[in-house]
């Protein structure tokens, strides 16, 4: 999981296949969260939000950031 820019594994250590729905093969094995990693996951947005590299930004570079991540996802679609 990516939580506050790093990877990391589940607190719990668990794990789970992801499957392809199409043919049904597990595609990666990855963490299988609980609610302490939901917990880290929020302290880790509230930081990020928070944060001059963020906070300091005006609405309009906000907005470019937003929709080069939406053109990104287009761009990738097939791969998401």
């Amino acid at each position: 999981m990516l939580i506050g820019g790093a990877w990391v594994e589940a607190q719990g250590g668990e794990r789970l296949d992801s499957l392809n729905p199409a043919t049904g093969k597990v595609l990666a094995t990855i963490p299988s969260g609980d609610a302490r990693d939901v917990d880290m996951g929020v302290r880790a947005a509230r930081e990020a939000l928070h944060s001059p590299a963020w906070r300091d930004l005006t609405v309009a570079q906000r907005a470019r950031l937003l929709c080069k991540m939406a053109d990104l996802m287009e761009a990738h679609l097939d791969e998401l």
